[in-house]
């Protein structure tokens, strides 16, 4: 077995030209001739400074998120990213950005 390092769109056109056996992605591909099955559920975490107002709680609804700067996942990068940033509107506001990265890893950084 060889890994293979790649945003999710090489992924998936990695799959559709046979240079590939299996992929692991955030989001079901929406391409032809493909079929998905969940692995596993992953929750999606918020990373803040310790003396932040919100670092004490548990629980934070991500409406509350609303006047916070975001560092966020580049919309054009995956289908993940996306679905992160309509999360946000549907809870009714778009993220404050201040930076957007590529990958999650970057993001503490």
């Amino acid at each position: 077995m060889t890994v293979h390092e790649q945003s999710p769109a090489l992924q998936i056109a990695a799959l559709l030209n046979h240079t590939t056996s299996i992929s692991l992605i955030r989001t079901a591909p929406a391409a032809h001739g493909l079929t998905n099955m969940l692995a596993w559920r992953e929750e999606v975490v918020l990373a803040l400074p310790r003396a932040h107002p919100l670092a004490r709680r548990k629980r934070i609804a991500l409406r509350e998120l609303a006047s916070e700067d975001h560092i966020i996942l580049d919309p054009d990068s995956s289908d993940f990213a996306r679905y992160l940033q309509k999360c946000c509107v549907d809870a009714g506001f778009l993220p404050r950005v201040t930076q957007q990265v590529m990958d999650a890893q970057s993001m503490p950084s």
